[in-house]
């Protein structure tokens, strides 16, 4: 289990985690979101002791990290892929690390036939793509065969089928009772494997919840399909209902009302309806309403972009 609790963080009088608290649980993928600056990767450093916080704690297990007698047995993390020297070969780079840790040699070839890398175990690391850094250090994180996994980003780099591979593991990591902490900006494939949704923003909490619970909203969107469009759109507006049609003549969208009143009216008159659906938001659309005021790095939107090239441009 990680406990993290009041977390306070400045850099250079900027506070970047402010007050921050909450508990990732056994047995759960805790999804880990939020904004770049939000916070994440300094809270990642002060879980795993490579900082100090300005006030608060973070635990795992209920011991500081810096307590742990053997880390990696305990707590296996990737923060950066590129963190191994580039001439050794992941055999090497493994086998050293597990040394240190007490860890039985055998267990440097499991997890290098665990993460596919077994046919380059002993090819230098400089000429590993992206991808395969991933994976090695996966492997890391997984050599001392802890109760808690801490990856940050680490869908980066990966084909099609490392990414489905990699949400294998950690569904597999969690069934087995282990706390699996990941940080990504892979809104869809954070959808696809979260038990829990933790997203931060200006170094504090905006959501933490089950997944179910945070797509959840209190009245959706309802999309309403009838060959009776016309007399059914009038009656749900005198409900209050908005309704958009869509560019099929027999289809639309329904906010304001839930679908039960929806079909009681279309039965009250008699009119059939072929469809009636509440449209639940995607983990990326609730995200991005989520964290609109949040986001302290914004791109120039695209029609932003060309008018200042224009204006560039007039004045040539």
């Amino acid at each position: 289990m990680i406990e993290v609790r009041d977390l306070v963080k400045s850099y250079g009088g900027r506070r970047v985690l402010d007050g921050l608290t909450f508990t990732a649980e056994p047995g759960r993928v805790t999804a880990f979101l939020g904004p770049n600056g939000a916070g994440k990767s300094t809270t990642l450093r002060m879980i795993l002791g490579l900082g100090i916080p300005d006030a608060g704690h973070a635990l795992v297990n209920g011991v500081r990290y810096a307590e742990l007698r053997d880390p990696l047995r305990t707590v296996g993390a990737l923060l950066d892929a590129s963190a191994c020297h580039p001439a050794r070969s992941p055999r090497a780079h493994l086998t050293w690390l597990a040394r240190t840790q007490r860890i039985p040699a055998a267990r440097v070839d499991e997890v290098l036939g665990l993460v596919g890398l077994a046919p380059a175990a002993r090819r230098p690391v400089r000429g590993f793509s992206l991808g395969m850094r991933q994976r090695l250090g996966i492997a890391v994180a997984l050599l001392g065969d802890p109760g808690t996994v801490i990856l940050d980003e680490p869908m980066n780099g990966l084909d099609p089928e490392g990414i489905q591979w990699l949400r294998g593991l950690l569904r597999a990591l969690a069934d087995e009772g282990r706390t699996v902490l990941v940080s990504s900006h892979l809104m869809r494939e954070m959808a696809v494997v979260a038990d829990q949704v933790l997203v931060i923003g200006r170094g504090r909490v905006l959501a933490d919840g089950g997944l179910t619970e945070f797509l959840e909203t209190d009245l959706p969107p309802v999309r309403l399909v009838t060959p009776r469009l016309d007399e059914l759109s009038r009656a749900l507006r005198a409900e209050g209902a908005r309704v958009t049609h869509d560019s099929d003549p027999h289809r639309a969208t329904v906010t304001g009302l839930t679908s039960a009143r929806i079909g009681d009216i279309a039965a009250q008159n008699a009119w059939s309806v072929h469809e009636l659906t509440p449209v639940r938001p995607s983990l990326e659309e609730a995200y991005m309403r989520l964290t609109a005021e949040a986001v302290e790095y914004r791109s120039a939107t695209a029609a932003s972009t060309k008018k200042e090239a224009a204006s560039h441009a007039s004045l040539k």
